[in-house]
């Protein structure tokens, strides 16, 4: 085998590995891909405007926001006793809202707020 097809090759191969490497992480990404829905028990009451048409959550701005697969985010879920899928998108240190985020604070609409401040969890992004 020449170098030439060597070379190509790799790059048919490589090509293929960041395709299937998309995918899988399009459906880890935490945007709530394929997150089933949490507990009716947690859900918020408290339905921001901004959030109605999203996932009629609770509009927070964060200082950031993590997967459900994150450690901490883990540890937490396991404190307050339910599952939190891994492909879910989480507000870390919160305050609530009404207007729009400021600075480099991160918007997002969660649909539970029991361990807020310090947790907005089964977000997405406002």
């Amino acid at each position: 085998m020449n170098a030439n097809m060597s070379s190509r090759m790799l790059l048919h191969l490589s090509i293929i590995v960041a395709f299937l490497s998309a995918l899988s992480m399009a459906w880890t990404l935490p945007f709530g891909l394929g997150t089933p829905p949490p507990p009716a028990a947690l859900l918020t009451t408290e339905i921001s405007p901004q959030c109605i048409e999203k996932n009629n959550g609770t509009y927070l701005c964060c200082a950031a926001a993590v997967d459900g697969g994150n450690v901490l985010v883990q540890l937490a879920a396991d404190a307050a006793h339910y599952e939190l899928p891994a492909n879910t998108l989480n507000g870390y240190l919160c305050e609530k809202s009404t207007d729009s985020c400021t600075g480099a604070s991160v918007p997002v609409c969660c649909q539970v707020i029991t361990l807020f401040p310090v947790w907005g969890l089964w977000c997405q992004p406002g």
